[in-house]
């Protein structure tokens, strides 16, 4: 099962954007997947075999301005992966969190951020990105498309560190002035 629900989010203030927007996302990226992996896992625990994989984001690495909820709900998806990961796989069950970047899917180019895209964020291609997260599936709890260096690098450095990297990357990638 892959769970890969995009939604093109957009980035701003969290003020400034209706309450609604965020509850989508909260109910796209943390009630569904609950809800969803409850259904799928259990027979794949039954089988004691299967994989199940949900695809985050950078922005799951530390709170970002300008995608606050966004940021938040990818986080949840992170830490439910991880813990997942470390309760089936005694059952056969194999549990991966893809960490995605920009990716140059045709919703990515529907939004325009592929076209005007000079944040110096280089898009992935979808189809590397798919043989390579379908390659990690079995093999660890967490795949990041930054590669595994670099994201080691992300995990020591203060926290406050990257969450304003991350911030001032979202002003980049939405042009936003902060």
């Amino acid at each position: 099962m892959i769970y890969n629900a995009g939604a093109t989010h957009g980035a701003g203030f969290f003020l400034d954007e209706p309450e609604a927007k965020g509850m989508t996302l909260v109910y796209l990226n943390c009630v569904t997947p609950v809800a969803l992996l409850h259904r799928v896992l259990a027979p794949m625990r039954a089988r004691r075999r299967g994989g199940a994989i949900l695809l985050s984001s950078m922005s799951a690495m530390a709170g970002s301005g300008l995608v606050a909820v966004y940021a938040a709900t990818k986080a949840f998806m992170l830490t439910l992966a991880e813990g997942l990961h470390w309760e089936l796989k005694r059952d056969g069950v194999d549990v991966l969190c893809a960490v995605a970047g920009l990716t140059a899917t045709p919703a990515m180019a529907r939004s325009g951020i592929l076209a005007v895209n000079n944040s110096g964020f280089a898009a992935k291609d979808p189809d590397e990105l798919a043989r390579e997260v379908l390659a990690s599936l079995g093999k660890r709890p967490v795949w990041y498309a930054v590669g595994s260096v670099i994201a080691a690098v992300m995990h020591i450095l203060p926290r406050q560190s990257i969450s304003q990297k991350l911030t001032m990357g979202a002003a980049a990638l939405y042009k936003i002035k902060v």
